[in-house]
């Protein structure tokens, strides 16, 4: 698992996907946006040619978008599997096995009475995939609120269904599995390796994923006390291990 929480920091987004050409779309906001602030193509468009590329998601992303897709990174541990859920980024989940040279095309901006999206395709040697970025303005100023991805279903359809239903099976997973097994074998698993703090080590040019494990092991926590199988025993084995990480630091 630790290898994923390399991808994470640096946003690797691994799904195999190509596309035809982009539609024209007009997906309806999220039902938390507020009426329509007047807008011209133009803008959106200059916008979001300075967004492509930047990561900066606290000032790009919605304050409610940002936050779902922080609870799903977060709750790697209750996953089942192990597996990481890899938010948005403009790789657009196609990396491609490290594919150069790709860009973030804009293909048409869609302004209704109650709605801005931007129909976008990753492009590359090998792919062409479309998306739609669903854009919200919110604190003065324009952001996404959401990526819709073209011939998906539900939940794959969009980012927030993905990060929802990752969310969804992690928590019901950390709530109703057997508590002594998910800690088992996910708590050693995002414990850094401390042997070797040297130059190479990757938590010492890396130290954010410090604080990233002690991130995922305190959500886990806050969900595995609901756990019926949680007992004292695992409680002081979470405690002793998150002090353990925090000493790291």
């Amino acid at each position: 698992m630790k290898k994923y929480i390399f991808a994470l920091i640096s946003l690797a987004i691994m799904l195999t996907a190509c596309g035809d050409k982009a539609k024209p779309s007009t997906t309806p906001l999220h039902p938390s946006q507020p009426g329509i602030v007047p807008t011209t193509e133009d803008e959106i468009h200059n916008l979001v040619t300075s967004m492509t590329g930047s990561t900066e998601w606290d000032r790009l992303l919605s304050a409610e978008f940002l936050s779902v897709m922080n609870e799903a990174q977060y709750l790697v541990m209750g996953n089942s599997n192990g597996e990481c859920y890899e938010p948005f980024d403009w790789t657009c989940k196609t990396k491609a096995g490290g594919t150069q040279g790709y860009t973030n095309e804009i293909k048409q901006v869609n302004i209704t009475d109650d709605s801005v999206t931007v129909d976008m395709a990753y492009v590359d040697a090998k792919h062409n995939k479309p998306y739609t970025l669903v854009m919200k303005h919110e604190k003065g100023h324009w952001c996404i609120d959401d990526v819709r991805w073209t011939g998906q279903e539900p939940p794959f359809d969009t980012e927030r269904h993905i990060a929802g239903a990752y969310a969804d099976d992690a928590i019901n997973n950390l709530t109703t599995g057997d508590a002594g097994y998910i800690i088992a074998t996910r708590l050693d698993a995002l414990v850094p390796d401390d042997g070797d703090m040297t130059g190479s080590n990757p938590y010492e040019t890396h130290p954010q994923a410090i604080d990233y494990s002690i991130k995922c092991i305190e959500t886990a926590h806050n969900f595995l006390k609901k756990n019926r199988g949680y007992n004292a025993n695992l409680e002081q084995k979470m405690l002793t291990t998150l002090q353990h990480i925090k000493n790291m630091k």
